[in-house]
């Protein structure tokens, strides 16, 4: 039987992204980096995605070194990393920024389900500051 594959499809792309991670922890465990692997876009007959990578294992210590490098240019302080605040009845704690995104540069950690979202600054700062 062949794996070749004949086109993408959102379960194949799925499998192909967790292939492609677990490949990658390979490689952060023997050179001692970390690889932030985002979001695919995909069609029929390719896929994309930004793969990018830091010296170090640490990737909290890399979100909070970014979080006090970015944090002010958003009139959120540096102290705001790691802060909890609930949302929507779920609890929530800030884990990181992405300056590149005006809407939603907030990164945060659901506590109910352990996944990432992206929130707005005026979310955040009606969470943690009213």
């Amino acid at each position: 039987m062949s794996n070749q594959i004949k086109s993408f499809t959102r379960p194949l792309v799925k499998d192909l992204r967790e292939a492609i991670i677990t490949a990658l922890n390979t490689v952060e465990s023997q050179y001692g980096i970390t690889f932030t692997f985002n979001n695919i876009r995909f069609s029929d007959n390719s896929f994309s995605t930004k793969l990018e990578a830091r010296v170090g294992t640490n990737s909290n210590e890399h979100a909070k070194a970014e979080w006090k490098q970015n944090s002010w240019a958003f009139g959120l302080s540096e102290h705001d990393f790691g802060k909890t605040f609930i949302h929507n009845d779920a609890g929530y704690t800030i884990v990181g920024i992405k300056p590149r995104s005006p809407k939603f540069p907030i990164i945060v950690m659901n506590h109910l389900d352990d996944k990432k979202y992206n929130m707005s600054v005026a979310l955040i700062r009606n969470a943690l500051y009213d």
